[in-house]
């Protein structure tokens, strides 16, 4: 048999079998070899000529001969993977495993049988444990990104109303500045979590990348030691612009230096560079590119290292505790962008990333920071539905600083038996989705089927959840981690909107059932 041709497909399917770099054959069900591809002839110890026209069955052991035989009569139906000993040589037996399958032919049965080594099948096993690990990331990526956020719009919460209380010339607002935006950095951080493990989506805007490593370089001057320079552009004022998501190409740049951090036990220089290049072609034009470089003076990544770089897992620092999932996680950033990653090293010669973005057209306005906003209420109730007492409490206190009443539940029964015995009394109502007995979801449809119609605010630092049923109902939803000015400018406009803006009646108090708290 000269060639088997796939119906239109132009090349031959014997030339296409031998690009591969496993073991493949064509089998006939008596266990002839019809043809078998350049690794397989390597395999079994033959010549490719040599091995037209032997017997597969006498390259297993004598014990095993009666399974591959039984299979192969069976015509490869049966698609399951299954092991034989190879035939004693010169040296110690080994298991070969095989996976058949039919392959249909104008004029006669035929078998296509993969064939690997044991040991070549560790690698495979090690990689689905790899593949393993992730899932369960991704599994627990909703959960870690519920807490953390709750945490971080707890701090955000705080640092709001110190920021608030004290003189706007003391000089603690430089530190309140600081841990501000290091708790945004940390929400970055959750986030670019579950979009490794595609649980959420980049969320993007035009972007100055230059502004980016800057703020990036005044976060690292704090983890770097005295004997490490960090070098950053001199002129910021000429802007490179990408359309990114800031916070995950913000963990780009971190992960990129603590790597060279890591790459510079004695000390040395660390440079961090972004700018425009147009050696990228398109269509025989030259495209302008913006490039973040970060380079280091250690002593370069090793050859039988380097090609593992940016695979999950993989890491040379097993004694700090690493997990080897950064490389792959920025690389992951990177390609979710439409960019590409290079490295240049030597042993001796330092390390040098270059990371591409397609660039973007400069941004209309630059974005500005939340505010302290002038909500003005008049004394509207609210009800707040939250289970973590440090959150309920900071938005209340939140709250109840721009002139709100609340009402305080920690859970979804209460919650429900206060919007029922007040249903005439609450203006809105606010509430977590994820509570103790049942979803915040939930909880809306109970409180919709027994006639409660005021306007509600979910709130969710859970990011993979899809929520856009509810919104299409008329629920608005806020994401953790918040402010104070985006939590009262989306109850200014959600009580706006639904002419609720009035304030309770004075002759009528509030009930308040056990487990609830008043204002």
């Amino acid at each position: 048999m000269s060639h088997l041709v796939i119906p239109d497909v132009s090349l031959p399917f014997d030339r296409a079998l031998n690009l591969l770099p496993g073991a493949c054959l064509i089998l006939k069900p008596s266990g002839q070899v019809v043809w078998g591809n350049a690794a397989a002839a390597t395999l079994l110890g033959f010549g490719a000529s040599a091995l037209r026209g032997a017997s597969i069955l006498h390259f297993v052991s004598a014990g095993d001969e009666p399974l591959l035989a039984a299979r192969l009569q069976g015509g490869g139906a049966d698609q399951t993977a299954f092991s034989c000993l190879r035939r004693a040589g010169s040296g110690e037996d080994e298991k070969l495993r095989f996976r058949l399958a039919p392959l249909p032919a104008a004029d006669e049965q035929l078998i296509l049988a993969l064939v690997l080594e044991h040991d070549r099948i560790r690698p495979v096993q090690a990689e689905l444990r790899h593949a393993q690990k992730l899932e369960i990331v991704g599994q627990l990526a909703g959960g870690i990104a519920h807490d953390f956020n709750n945490l971080i719009t707890a701090i955000f919460g705080y640092l709001d109303i110190a920021r608030r209380t004290l003189d706007n010339d003391h000089p603690a607002h430089t530190a309140i500045e600081g841990i501000r935006e290091a708790a945004e950095q940390a929400a970055g951080v959750t986030r670019t979590l579950l979009t490794f493990t595609r649980k959420a989506a980049p969320e993007r805007s035009r972007v100055n990348l230059k502004d980016l490593v800057w703020q990036s370089a005044k976060l690292l001057r704090r983890a770097m030691p005295a004997s490490i320079q960090l070098i950053t552009p001199a002129d910021t004022s000429d802007p490179v612009w990408i359309n990114a998501d800031a916070n995950q190409i913000q963990q780009v740049i971190l992960n990129l230096a603590l790597n060279a951090r890591d790459a510079l036990p004695r000390g040395g220089t660390i440079r961090l560079l972004a700018d425009y290049a147009t050696d990228r072609i398109a269509d025989g034009e030259p495209q302008s590119v913006a490039v973040l470089t970060v380079s280091d003076t250690g002593g370069g990544i090793a050859p039988d290292v380097l090609p593992r770089i940016f695979d999950p897992f993989f890491t040379t620092k097993v004694d700090t505790g690493h997990s080897g999932l950064g490389l792959a996680i920025i690389q992951d950033i990177i390609r979710s962008h439409e960019g590409s990653i290079a490295v240049k090293t030597g042993l001796g010669q330092g390390t040098t990333f270059r990371v591409d973005f397609p660039a973007s057209e400069p941004a209309a306005a630059p974005a500005q920071r939340e505010s302290t906003p002038s909500t003005q209420a008049r004394g509207e109730l609210l009800l707040i539905v939250e289970d973590d007492p440090l959150v309920r409490q900071i938005i209340a206190s939140q709250l109840r600083q721009f002139g709100f009443s609340v009402m305080e539940a920690g859970a979804a029964s209460v919650a429900a038996s206060l919007a029922d015995q007040n249903r005439s009394l609450i203006s809105l109502i606010i509430c977590d989705l994820e509570l103790p007995d049942i979803s915040g979801d939930k909880l809306v449809e109970q409180l919709r089927t027994t006639g409660i119609v005021v306007p509600i605010i979910l709130i969710t630092g859970n990011i993979q959840f899809d929520l856009t049923p509810l919104e299409r109902n008329g629920v608005t939803i806020l994401r953790k981690p918040f402010g104070v000015a985006r939590l009262a400018d989306t109850v200014s406009k959600v009580l706006s909107a639904s002419g609720r803006s009035e304030p309770a009646a004075s002759d009528r108090s509030a009930k308040m059932p056990p487990g609830s708290s008043p204002s």
